[in-house]
């Protein structure tokens, strides 16, 4: 990621619009981790986070594009994309 995109992204994250997208999604997903582990949604309520399952509207995207998940389930998911890539298998979506 350049520079300038590290920057617009970082500025994005910390705006009152990204804020008020991120509390629409965690109401939504009544406060719980969604992502599934071994066949079993994870259902953390602490270190919430939310993850963009695509970039191709960042900044505009829909909400339908945006998940809760816990902080170590967000860790796990950036790291198997980032396997996927280095083998060539980066989840299309």
């Amino acid at each position: 990621m350049t520079t300038k995109k590290r920057r617009h992204y970082t500025d994005y994250m910390k705006s009152a619009a990204w804020n008020k997208k991120r509390a629409q999604v965690i109401f939504r997903d009544n406060a719980q981790c969604q992502a599934v582990r071994n066949g079993v949604k994870c259902g953390n309520r602490y270190d919430l986070e939310v993850h963009h399952l695509s970039y191709r509207s960042f900044t505009n995207e829909p909400l339908t594009d945006l998940v809760t998940v816990c902080k170590q389930c967000h860790l796990e998911i950036h790291q198997q994309q980032n396997i996927g890539k280095k083998h060539g298998k980066a989840r299309k979506r």
